[in-house]
């Protein structure tokens, strides 16, 4: 069973291209914003209170595939969940689809490396950090590749419904 968090969005007119489809780029933007909401509900973790401390995350690496269009206007779900979690980093995964789930727009697996703010130095995480996300983690063939995933989560979530 999937540890996915999910919520809904709406597909801004200012986030398109001259098509009518989410931008490319508005992909990686609505992901990371639905996750930073995600923290806060799993976690409750306000990611501007954790970027004044010591060490944060940043992101190493995007990788993405996309489906399909998401067109302006599409009410949709953004879900995320942490696949791996490493001494000083982890692996997340977003995915958007409509909200029947029938339609996967895209797949997201994001790198991100826990530093230290004023080194850049990569950091271990916090004992109390650990705890607080343990359990969380939604264990996946990260070998295989994002189309396979995408098409994973997608049968899961219809499942769901």
């Amino acid at each position: 069973m999937s540890k996915a968090i999910h919520s809904q969005y709406t597909i801004r007119f200012s986030d398109c291209d001259p098509a009518g489809h989410l931008n490319n780029a508005k992909y990686v933007e609505y992901f990371l914003n639905a996750r930073e909401d995600h923290v806060k509900i799993r976690y409750g973790m306000s990611m501007s209170n954790f970027y004044q401390g010591n060490n944060a995350w940043v992101v190493a690496s995007h990788q993405i595939q996309y489906a399909l269009p998401a067109p302006h206007g599409a009410q949709v779900i953004i879900h995320s969940c942490m696949v791996q979690c490493r001494d000083n980093g982890m692996i997340v995964e977003f995915w958007m689809t409509d909200l029947e789930g029938k339609t996967m727009y895209a797949l997201m697996q994001s790198d991100f490396a826990y530093v230290n703010l004023k080194s850049l130095q990569k950091a271990n995480h916090e004992e109390a950090l650990v705890k607080k996300i343990e359990g969380s983690i939604d264990e996946i063939d990260l070998k295989a590749s994002l189309q396979r995933r995408m098409l994973a989560r997608l049968k899961e979530f219809r499942n769901k419904i």
